[in-house]
């Protein structure tokens, strides 16, 4: 099927007016425009502040409120007091509700005023329920004397009115490491950098510059008609070579995506000559170069690290940016009626092509549709030059869903296509909603060869499961939370006037994650409804202007759960980082100590929880040589003061610790490797609180470790490794030196064996092992070891790999609770015994559904 003019049932079905969401976006605020961070709210000259009952009200006070904002992703953001307690609202919303102070977690939509131009408004903002689009946070009364209530009241105008505007004024401006705050400036034509204040960072020099992004910003020289690197000194970390529009300025787990046009105009360059133009001649582009000279186009993408260095080297026809650990790569073919055709292939972080060279569909969707998202990417069956004709049409290629190991999820039907301009295959919170376009004949029926197109809808899990046809419906998006929003409209139905012009009449609905219709037959032919923001929050699903109340939230309900609590709360991110912070903000509104470890090793994390738990701080991750713009941002988030390095300088390099020590106290805590760094940690413990019992762990694998951490931290319990056979010399020098009197060898004689407890009797030490079959069975011992009352909270982590759950054994320390180790979808016949006679309460997940799937624990 070519790209074009589709049929005239589907034009009746007015698909060309849905427009995406991004086109009511774009005057909303987002994560470069407000940064999380804590903020004091002001508006007309007064602060938001709370009553003693918790209602907001404004009030000039010597200390005020102040709120933690952070982005949900969009233009959501939750307002968090130092309490814990959030900004939100109580049912219901009308004219006059009253916003307060709540327990749980409350998004807002904010508004940035400043987007009619008028830069005395870059820092205010105005907020509004999404449930209740129409209406906004205002001071009653149009008032700003002290004690005025702030509410919401009806306003559909995007524009707030003056006493519905807010300035976000941070509470304190500290230092930003990457850059990400500064703004750019111009000066005689020259671009430079501030930073939060306006003070002038990097001096106006050059001719165009982009906003930082993990420490590193591309910035342009008109003479030479290319663009090089900058670090946050404004020094340049790689020469000026890199084709400005190719080059990425947004980097990804610290890789930026470069790109040069050819070593002969590289070459060029360096010899003084610059980029002036590029055309084309017998029909292959070419470089026009100040000089004269004309130099063949030869393009080449790699990527780079915040060095400059070429850490993975220009050798691909093309790339695009890494998303979830992996980058879309080119291998051109050649050319066919004014295309360029490539396969399309994967990398990882490394370089290493983890998916050859096979897909296609590079000339019909952009690059959000070929990047990896939560795991999963569309893929185009390749068709080379037969995928395009004379006529200057690409034909639409059969495509389905794959995950980061190639394997099949949804698999593609040659028989169904997706329109580029209304893209069909869409994913989020464990859905998928595949929308596709089929040949049917006269009655609406799929026909191959029937002569007419028409829209149909599926709901799938991210196993690739069918949750449901959707019969009937011809356009649908996921909401989020695990909402669908759909359009019903039938190819019979008679069109109807609707506004002076011709259309199918439609209304639509939203079904949950099981399939199930939540809310129905509403917003009757409004077929510009994806102009207006459509989400999920609050409890509400919310589009064209309106919040309907969905009474479970999807996921509440899965008939097929293996285990069941009143409530499961997971706690997970795009990658490591994120989930680390996810964790860190679910335990610690504020902590002055930060403990950072590799997150490429078990040992570091996990040890480092004993005197984590007795400082009461997170644990965060790093890898050896960067620092995750994640992980600076939640240590700046905490406010904390001190951060310590567990490991030596091979784990957490030197270049971290002196970055952050321009902004923190830093203390490392380490040894000769990372299994002696253990003994390291014991001796800080032994400080603070005196110990006479230390655990022991095999220091060949990690499950065991993990089950007895929380424990270990919460009952001053130092964990120590040893080897199969025989103690680590260390590990029986620093027995003998605490005088440990007790071990806790968690893990079975296969990993720790006999001989071992033998050496430690003869120590004169006493010897409890805790062990199963297998290490979900050992954990389960590990929890019954200790239970001393029965435990109505669990938190929940994978028994196949650490990286999750490493920061979250020191939140289950803190909150006091076991962990015990599943499978992605399945739980220990034992382990699940043992569960189901508690009755839980809550349970914590860590980890997204890619580690524990969604049906592992319902209500």
């Amino acid at each position: 099927m070519k790209k074009r003019f589709i049929g005239i049932l589907l034009t009746l079905c007015m698909m060309l007016t849905l427009l995406p969401t991004t086109a009511f976006a774009t005057e909303w605020t987002t994560s470069n425009t407000i940064f999380d961070g804590w903020y004091h709210l002001r508006s007309m000259n007064n602060y938001l502040n709370l009553t003693a009952d918790g209602a907001a009200e404004l009030r000039k006070l010597s200390e005020n409120e102040a709120f933690y904002v952070e982005s949900k992703g969009g233009s959501q953001y939750t307002l968090k007091m130092k309490d814990g307690r959030y900004l939100g609202l109580e049912d219901p919303r009308k004219d006059g509700a009253r916003v307060k102070a709540v327990n749980s977690p409350y998004t807002w939509l904010i508004h940035w005023e400043a987007t009619n131009f008028n830069k005395e408004k870059s820092d205010i903002f105005s907020l509004r329920p999404p449930e209740a689009t129409k209406m906004v946070i205002n001071a009653s009364g149009e008032k700003n004397a002290d004690g005025t209530a702030i509410i919401i009241w009806t306003h559909g105008a995007l524009d707030a009115p003056n006493h519905a505007e807010f300035r976000f004024i941070p509470t304190n401006i500290s230092a930003d490491p990457t850059g990400e705050r500064w703004t750019t400036y111009k000066e005689n034509g020259l671009m430079g950098y501030k930073d939060q204040s306006g003070k002038v960072v990097i001096k106006a020099q050059f001719d165009d510059a982009e906003k930082f992004s993990q420490g590193m910003a591309r910035v342009y020289d008109k003479a030479k008609g290319v663009a090089a690197y900058i670090d946050t000194t404004g020094k340049l970390i790689t020469p000026f070579k890199y084709d400005a529009a190719a080059s990425g300025h947004i980097a990804y787990s610290g890789l930026m995506r470069v790109a040069i046009d050819g070593n002969d105009v590289v070459n060029a360059i360096m010899n003084g000559d610059g980029v002036y133009s590029s055309e084309t001649e017998n029909n292959k582009t070419v470089i026009v170069m100040k000089s004269g000279k004309k130099l063949k186009y030869e393009p080449k993408y790699g990527f780079i690290d915040k060095t400059g260095k070429e850490v993975i080297p220009l050798q691909f026809d093309e790339a695009y940016s890494f998303q979830d650990g992996r980058a879309t790569v080119l291998q051109f073919q050649g050319h066919q009626y004014g295309f360029s055709y490539s396969k399309i292939g994967y990398i990882d972080t490394t370089g290493k092509l983890v998916i050859p060279y096979q897909y296609g569909g590079e000339n019909l969707y952009d690059g959000s549709v070929l990047s990896y998202k939560d795991g999963l990417v569309c893929f185009f069956k390749y068709l080379g030059k037969e995928g395009l004709s004379a006529d200057g049409f690409v034909k639409y290629a059969p495509g389905g869903i794959m995950d980061k190991t190639g394997k099949v999820i949804l698999p593609a039907n040659p028989d169904r296509w997706y329109p580029s301009r209304a893209f069909g295959l869409q994913w989020q919170d464990g859905v998928i909603v595949n929308n596709y376009t089929t040949e049917v004949n006269a009655k609406g029926v799929p026909t191959k060869g029937g002569g007419k197109e028409w829209s149909f809808t599926e709901l799938y899990d991210y196993s690739g499961k069918l949750i449901r046809n959707l019969d009937g419906y011809v356009e649908a998006m996921p909401l989020g939370g695990g909402y669908t929003l759909a359009l019903h409209q039938l190819p019979t139905d008679a069109p109807v006037n609707i506004g002076g012009s011709m259309y199918i009449p439609g209304y639509w609905s939203v079904f949950d994650r099981n399939g199930k219709i939540v809310v129905d037959t509403v917003q009757k032919n409004n077929f510009a409804l994806l102009n207006s923001a459509c989400g999920y929050a609050n409890g509400y699903v919310y589009f064209g202007g309106e919040g309907y109340k969905v009474s479970e939230t999807p996921g509440s309900l899965n008939p097929g759960s293996l285990l069941t609590a009143q409530e499961s709360i997971r706690l997970s991110g795009s990658d490591r980082f994120e989930t680390a912070a996810e964790i860190s903000k679910n335990g610690w509104a504020l902590s002055e100590n930060v403990f950072l470890a590799n997150s490429n090793s078990f040992s570091g994390a996990l040890v480092g929880s004993s005197l984590a738990y007795l400082k009461d701080a997170p644990v965060l991750l790093t890898d050896t040589k960067s620092l995750s713009s994640v992980t600076a941002r939640e240590i700046e988030r905490l406010r904390a003061k001190t951060v310590y390095i567990i490991g030596n300088k091979d784990e957490v390099s030197l270049e971290i610790e002196n970055a952050l020590k321009d902004k923190y106290k830093v203390l490392r805590i380490s040894g000769s490797d990372q299994f002696n760094t253990a003994t390291k940690i014991g001796e800080e413990v032994k400080k603070i609180k005196a110990f006479d019992t230390v655990a022991l762990a095999t220091q060949n694998d990690f499950p065991d470790t993990l089950a007895i951490t929380p424990f270990s931290a919460k009952n001053t319990m130092p964990i120590l490794f040893s080897g199969k056979d025989k103690l680590r010399d260390d590990t029986r020098e620093a027995l003998l030196a605490w005088d440990i009197k007790q071990v806790v060898i968690a893990g079975g004689t296969g990993v720790i064996s006999l001989a071992v407890e033998d050496e430690l009797k003869n120590m004169g030490i006493g010897v409890t092992r805790l062990a199963g079959e297998d290490r979900y069975d050992t954990a389960l011992a590990i929890v019954k070891h200790f239970e001393k009352v029965p435990y109505t909270k669990i938190t929940l982590a994978t028994g196949l790999n650490y990286p999750d759950a490493l920061t979250g054994a020191a939140l289950a320390a803190k909150k006091g609770l076991p962990l015990l180790l599943i499978k992605k979808d399945d739980v220990d016949e034992d382990v699940k015994a043992y569960l189901d006679a508690k009755k839980l309460e809550q349970v914590y997940i860590f980890g997204g559904e890619g580690v524990i799937a969604k049906n592992i624990v319902g209500r």
